[in-house]
C-alpha cells in the first residue's frame, strides 16, 4: 500500500520508550521515535511500531485529534462562561445585595446583562 505523503522520520534524543504521528496534512505528516526506543527493541519490534504510527498517519488520527481537542475546548469554555461563571456570578450577586452595596458591587461582578440575577435590588 502506498501512503500519500512524503516520508518523514524524526529521532528525538530520548531515553523514553516512545513514538508518536504528527502533522495535519501530507506535507507536514512526520514520525518521531525516541531514541531509546531504537536501543531497547529489535527490528522487527521496532517495524511494528513504525507501522502502527504510520497507520495513524493513514487513518487521519491525528486530524481527528486536533478537531476533537478544539471542539472539546470551545465546548468547555461554553460551560465555564454561561454555567460555572454564571452561577458563581449570581452567587456574588446575592452577597452583594445582603451586604447592602448591591448596585455596584453587582455591577461589577455582572458584566453581561443577560447573566443578572433577577432577585437582586440594584441601586
Amino acid at each position: 500500500m502506498r501512503l500519500p505523503w512524503h516520508h518523514h522520520a524524526k529521532i528525538t534524543d530520548s531515553d523514553a520508550l516512545d513514538a508518536f504521528a504528527t502533522g495535519m496534512n501530507p506535507q507536514q505528516y512526520s514520525i518521531t521515535v525516541a531514541r531509546g526506543l531504537t536501543k531497547t527493541l529489535e527490528d522487527a519490534q521496532l517495524e511494528a511500531v513504525l507501522g502502527h504510527e504510520l497507520t495513524h498517519i493513514r487513518n487521519g488520527d491525528v486530524r481527528l485529534l486536533v478537531i476533537a481537542g478544539v471542539i472539546s475546548f470551545f465546548a468547555e469554555l461554553i460551560v465555564r462562561i454561561f454555567f460555572q461563571s454564571g452561577l458563581a456570578w449570581a452567587a456574588d450577586g446575592v452577597a452583594a445585595t445582603m451586604t447592602g452595596a448591591g448596585g455596584t458591587i453587582y455591577a461589577l461582578l455582572m458584566p453581561w446583562p443577560w447573566l443578572r440575577w433577577r432577585g437582586s435590588s440594584r441601586s
